[in-house]
């Protein structure tokens, strides 16, 4: 009889289980942050662009500039 092994590959922080509004969210929210990056700005403008228009960050919390730079570095942005 031979025994068989299961490998499950997985990308740092992925979790399989996530709820998927939080995944649209996150993915909303890395539209946006993307385009900011295109433009050039800083990430001061950034937060207050973010904020101005409404985009809140994946937990429904105003962006501030720890918060934005802890998900730019999260997301490899």
């Amino acid at each position: 009889m031979s025994k068989s092994i299961k490998v499950v590959v997985k990308r740092k922080g992925e979790d399989s289980a996530q709820d998927p509004v939080l995944v649209g969210k996150i993915d909303e929210a890395l539209h946006f942050v993307r385009g900011l990056r295109k433009k050039g700005d800083n990430l001061k403008v950034m937060v207050d662009k973010l904020n101005e228009h409404g985009h809140l960050r994946p937990d429904g919390e105003p962006w501030d500039y720890d918060s934005l730079n802890a998900f730019i570095h999260e997301h490899g942005l």
